[in-house]
This record gives C-alpha cells, structure tokens and sequence, in this order.
C-alpha cells in the first residue's frame, strides 16, 4: 500500500524573495542586511513584527544600521515605505552601495593532523557569521554593502519606494503626526500586503518593509504620551496581520536621562517585539562605558569596538522562548549571554560581536616570554 502526502503537488510553496521560512515556529524571516543582527534575532526579523532601535548618543551608528535595512529592501525587489525628515524624492535616500557577489576562494589545505588524524578528511568549519557557501540561499538573503560608497541614483529610481516628509506632515497642526502617519501606513499595507485580503495575488507574493525615523524627536512637537501609545498598538496590531516587517528608531532624547529608561518607553518597548540598544562609548553616560574607551585604544584600530550593543527584548513568535536563545550563534559563544556584545563600524562593514578586553598593555606586548630553548617539540 502506498502513500502519498496531501498537499505535496506542485512541490514545495515558493517564498517570496529575499525570505525564508523557519521550520521550527513557522516564521517567515527577510534579512536586516547584517548577518550579526540577524543572528542576534535568530535568523533575521519575523514577518509580521517590529523591531525597536534605540539611538546611540552624540554618534549616527543607529542611521547606518536603518539605511542597511533599507538598501536591503531595494536589493530584495521589496516594497519600501520611509519616514523621515528632508526627503523630497527618493534621489534623497542615501543607501550603501552593494557588493557585487565574487566567487569565493577556498581556503589553503591546513597541514595534516598527527593526533587526531581521522579528521584530516573532514570539511573545515566556517566561523564567520558572512561566510556563505556558493549557490546556497543565503546569496540572496542577505546581501554585503560597502558603506564607504553610495547606490547610484538609478538603481534607487527603478526601486519600489513610497517616502514621507516628516516635517511637511507635522505642518498641519489640526491632525496629529501620529494619527495621519498611521493612515498612511495603514493605506500602504492594505494595497496587496494584507493577510486579511481575500483578492487572488497575481503573481507571486512580494514582502514590503517600513522603516520609520526618529519617532519622539523634537520634530513631532509635544505630542501626548496617548496618541503615541494608541500609534505603537495600532501599528502593531496592522502589521500582525501583513506581509511587512517593520523597523522604528527612537532618538536619545525621548529615552530619558543618563540610563534611567523614562515611563513612556517602556510601555513602548512592551508593544514591539524587538528592542536593541547601541550605546557609543563617544556618547556614554556610565563611567564604564568611557573606561572601556581608554582600554580599547591601546589595541590596534581596525580592532577597536565603537560601542555596546544591548538586547532588551528578543522576539518570541508562535513559541515560549525566544528562538534566538537556541539559534543564535553569538549568544553561544558568549556563554549563553546577550549583554556582553559590542558592535563594530569598519569601512565597509557593520558587525556585532561578543566583547573582550583586550590583552593588558597591549596586544604586541607578550605577557610571557617565550622559552629560550631552540628545540621545538613535534608530536
């Protein structure tokens, strides 16, 4: 007697681009652009979902990790919506450019194993967060950008990008900025990235991405802590049901005074399902933070960490603990914990990784010498 599945003509369910499916909680993830963060989520972040950035101070760490999020959207062929101040037309984004993909060089074969010799045949293990095997999915997930070079304006025109002049909407003082900035939003998820439509999509599904600036700056006047409540509820309660995933950064200024979280943000954090924090050691408050800033500039500078990274609240969709805990590379190799990251701005790349002191006095300088005999001892 044979058997045959139901539901298995025609293959598998294609996922939109630039996606993919999670098998333990059934959670579709789109990428942020940075493979560490998207780690740090637990693959990426969830369809559905909001991610809350807290800004670094005196420093604009936190506008380049939202314009990789957005040069991201455009490299994924997926719908754009941006709120900010001083756009006009989409020529004013300023996105890092993409890294042309290169065909990767296997690494030189290391010498052969005199003890544990029944490994010499095994695959090398890749430690790096950005390495990816060729033809994987991962090559189209989630792409490189070199942040020292913009994207040519052509390639942002042909992009799917619907922009919101911050400024001109708060303008008119009869209606809220949060009230018509949610109508705007609710117009743009509801024309084909609404789960509750019952139209036929023609064609395949595409994913949209909403990236929202610096909300609770000084730009949106003395808004009441209610009409910015009853936006964060509502917008989560839009997108629990689209096919959108949104990001949303909150200035230092609307976060309180030196590290003590003010009554408004936390009732905001509790209606989002991510919330990451960057402090700059430039812009710390706690005297740790500028200690670490002396300790580190006595290691090499392309070495150097820029700031912490803190994790508030890990999303924890369709499960009762946070997938991140389980799958999350960085948060293993730091112990199980996510309150030693650090985060780290090269010229072309934006990284997260696990903190460590570096070595005292400096890394060239030994602590032990080394022995004096010349005989070397071979096993």
């Amino acid at each position: 007697m044979s058997f045959k599945k139901i539901g298995s003509i025609g293959g598998q369910i294609g996922l939109p681009s630039g996606t993919k499916l999670v098998g333990s909680n059934s959670l579709v993830l789109v990428s942020s652009g940075i493979s560490s963060l998207d780690d740090v989520l637990g693959g990426g972040l969830a369809v559905g979902t909001i991610l809350l950035v807290e800004e670094d101070r005196m420093t604009g760490y936190s506008q380049i990790l939202q314009s990789i999020f957005e040069a991201q959207s455009v490299c994924s062929n997926h719908k754009l919506f941006v709120a900010k101040t001083g756009l006009e037309t989409k020529k004013d984004l300023v996105l890092p450019k993409r890294i042309d993909k290169q065909t990767p060089v296997s690494a030189e074969k290391s010498a052969d194993m005199k003890i544990a010799w029944r490994y010499n045949k095994s695959n090398p293990v890749a430690v790096d967060l950005n390495v990816k095997t060729s033809g994987s999915e991962q090559d189209t997930y989630c792409h490189e950008f070199d942040l020292s070079a913009s994207m040519n304006e052509g390639e942002i025109e042909n992009a799917d990008v619907d922009i919101v002049n911050v400024y001109d909407m708060v303008k008119n003082n009869t209606v809220s900025g949060y009230s018509q900035l949610f109508s705007k939003i609710s117009q743009f998820v509801e024309n084909g990235y609404s789960s509750l439509d019952s139209s036929k999509q023609s064609g395949p599904r595409r994913i949209a991405r909403i990236s929202l600036h610096s909300i609770g700056s000084a730009i949106w006047q003395q808004a009441s802590d209610k009409e910015i409540l009853e936006f964060f509820v509502g917008l989560k309660g839009l997108l629990r049901y689209s096919y959108a995933a949104c990001m949303i950064s909150i200035p230092s200024e609307a976060q309180g005074e030196k590290r003590k979280k003010s009554g408004l943000l936390r009732r905001i954090e509790k209606h989002c399902d991510s919330v990451v924090e960057l402090e700059s050691f430039e812009g710390g408050y706690v005297e740790g933070s500028r200690l670490l800033k002396l300790q580190k500039t006595k290691t090499k500078s392309n070495e150097e960490y820029h700031g912490l990274f803190h994790i508030h609240k890990l999303p924890c969709l369709n499960s009762l603990v946070p997938p991140a805990s389980k799958l999350s590379i960085l948060a293993r190799s730091g112990g199980g914990s996510t309150n030693n990251l650090a985060f780290r701005l090269r010229r072309k790349k934006f990284s997260i990784e696990t903190y460590h002191l570096p070595i005292e006095g400096g890394s060239s300088e030994r602590r032990v010498p080394e022995s004096q005999s010349a005989t070397k001892l071979d096993f």
